[in-house]
């Protein structure tokens, strides 16, 4: 009963909050592969809650963690191109 009341409750957070809260999972869109929310929702299906939330936690540090990478290589990036034009505008 409370494995399918968790499923039911990512499923409603999938079909009416994810879509509308800005962004995606960084775990999902960085590597092509389920998102935190559905990879739970497997889990819990396959191993029911209770086995599911340390597989959740670190489900969850790993997407952090390429959210943090990521972040982290689009500023590089930024200061990368302020630093090109730095230069072409100090050539004028």
């Amino acid at each position: 009963m409370i494995n399918k009341l968790a499923i039911l409750s990512i499923e409603g957070y999938q079909r009416y909050l994810s879509p509308h809260k800005g962004y995606c999972c960084a775990y999902s869109h960085f590597t092509g592969k389920k998102s935190c929310s559905e990879f739970t929702k497997l889990c819990i299906q396959k191993y029911g809650l209770f086995k599911t939330l340390p597989l959740f936690k670190a489900h969850i540090d790993k997407c952090k963690i390429i959210y943090i990478a990521e972040e982290h290589k689009a500023k590089e990036k930024k200061i990368d191109m302020c630093n090109e034009l730095a230069g072409i505008c100090a050539c004028v």
